[in-house]
């Protein structure tokens, strides 16, 4: 059998090549648990895998209508992008003589385009991106009247050539932070795909190929990084204390600034004024790609391109959510909270958060979690103790049932149920009553165990008689027909929660 979630999958089928076949029940938008129940001389112990179920497509239209420039040839067609999906920027950008391109801007319900479209935002509807141009004849240097009397006394006006362009930030992000210094800088990706600093660059966070105690007054182009691919752009920026992390159009995240505690994720902590590549998963040579990042004070968080969180850097206070305390200087995965999955397997999330001592992120079930220092209750847990592992922030606390015992035995498999119980399977057991021990959460913090009773049917010993004897769960004896009589059976019961 296959459940998604905690609906089963129909049409199962054994195909020739050794694989399986099975049709998806409904299920909203998002990640489900996926549980294969099998058997191989005898049942096997079930196994786990995820899935995602996908949105609607929406269509992304690109269009011209500045009338003081011709119309520009190169202009991209239409793209279709899955709900929750990002748009890839156009490339090469479009052309049209006597103009510079500015980038793309985003047409409102008035038909407007003031502002620059941010191709790291997931798509969740239909939409127009307009192209934006300034001229490229930017006029000069002139004076007007250009003669008059010798007398003096003439008005004249002088206008300087029209250097400013078009170009807009989409995207902005302040960083600059630690215990007795507080540089603050700055970081934007702007409508032309470039990333720009300003600010203090006293640890290289302004990726200008020097570490200096000069201020930055105004934006400055960062530059690209070594080796990438012609139409590179960047797509995201997030400023930490003193580090910067970018994912570029490559879905590759890069990093730049200090690494004290490794948040760099290049596996040193070595501090670099310039970007390189954050390391991937498995270590390979191409890169982390993610789809959401955010930076903290000394450690750093992504999202993949998977769904997985990832976090690398500080973890003195368990904010990599790994399960232990050790810094690391390259991407490992977040755990999953618990009651979702084994440690490793990873935590499926749509956004994260960074702070100074904890993280935040919003699980693929829709469910905020937090972990690391809690000693002023920034996890929302409802306690003050800080998590090395997920925890989920008690909004609505949702209780949870972890684990349950028969007397000494563990149930080995719990289906949680849609209203909150679980159904298992009782263990084998000698007629009469057992001890139910359930292991819960509340918003997930471990809450004292409950006791429930069970009673075990079953033949008890007693001569001259055909009957059986049956222990109730009150306390009672009583006889029941020989009909009734047999061995104890495993049989299925719901727990309510």
């Amino acid at each position: 059998m296959v459940s998604l979630g905690v609906a089963p999958g129909t049409g199962l089928a054994a195909n020739a090549d050794g694989t399986w076949s099975v049709t998806t029940p409904p299920h909203s938008k998002g990640w489900v648990n996926v549980t294969i129940t099998w058997s191989m001389n005898g049942p096997q112990p079930d196994a786990y895998l995820s899935y995602t179920y996908t949105g609607p497509k929406y269509t992304v239209g690109f269009t011209s209508t500045d009338a003081a420039c011709p119309t520009p040839s190169g202009m991209p067609a239409d793209q279709s992008v899955i709900e929750g999906g990002q748009i890839k920027r156009p490339y090469p950008d479009p052309k049209a003589d006597g103009c510079l391109f500015d980038g793309w801007f985003l047409k409102d319900a008035q038909g407007n385009s003031n502002v620059a479209y941010d191709f790291s935002q997931p798509i969740t509807g239909d939409i127009t991106l307009v192209a934006h141009w300034s001229p490229a004849n930017t006029g000069g240097w002139s004076i007007n009247p250009v003669r008059g009397s010798s007398l003096g006394g003439q008005q004249a006006t002088i206008t300087p050539p029209k250097i400013s362009r078009g170009i807009r930030f989409n995207q902005v992000s302040a960083g600059g932070y630690q215990a007795g210094d507080f540089r603050g800088f700055s970081m934007g990706v702007a409508s032309d795909g470039n990333a720009y600093a300003w600010g203090s660059n006293q640890h290289g966070q302004l990726s200008q190929g020097t570490a200096d105690s000069t201020t930055q007054k105004t934006p400055i182009k960062v530059p690209l990084p070594d080796g990438v691919a012609a139409g590179f752009t960047y797509t995201q920026v997030a400023a930490g204390g003193y580090h910067v992390l970018a994912v570029g159009s490559d879905g590759i995240v890069y990093s730049w600034g200090y690494n004290d505690h490794g948040q760099l994720g290049d596996g040193t902590k070595t501090s670099r004024p310039s970007p390189r590549q954050v390391t991937s998963l498995t270590g390979s040579s191409q890169g982390l790609q993610a789809a959401w990042i955010s930076a903290g004070v000394h450690h750093s968080l992504a999202v993949d391109q998977n769904g997985a969180a990832c976090a690398w850097g500080w973890n003195t206070d368990g904010q990599l959510g790994d399960g232990n305390t050790s810094d690391q200087p390259m991407p490992t995965r977040v755990s999953p909270p618990v009651g979702q999955g084994k440690a490793g397997s990873g935590f499926a999330a749509a956004h994260a958060s960074a702070g100074r001592n904890h993280s935040l992120a919003i699980g693929q079930d829709g469910n905020a979690y937090a972990w690391g220092d809690n000693t002023y209750s920034q996890l929302g847990n409802g306690g003050t103790t800080q998590s090395s592992t997920p925890a989920l922030v008690a909004f609505n606390p949702v209780l949870l049932i972890t684990g349950v015992s028969f007397d000494q035995t563990t149930v080995d498999t719990l289906q949680q149920n849609s209203d909150g119980s679980v159904t298992l399977t009782t263990p084998a057991h000698n007629p009469g009553q057992a001890d139910v021990n359930v292991d819960w959460t509340l918003g997930g913090i471990v809450q004292p165990q409950t006791h429930l009773v069970y009673t075990y049917e079953g033949m008890l010993p007693h001569a001259g008689s055909s009957g059986t004897m049956v222990l109730l769960a009150a306390g009672l004896l009583a006889a029941i027909g020989a009909a009734a009589a047999g061995r104890h059976q495993r049989e299925a019961r719901s727990l309510q929660a």
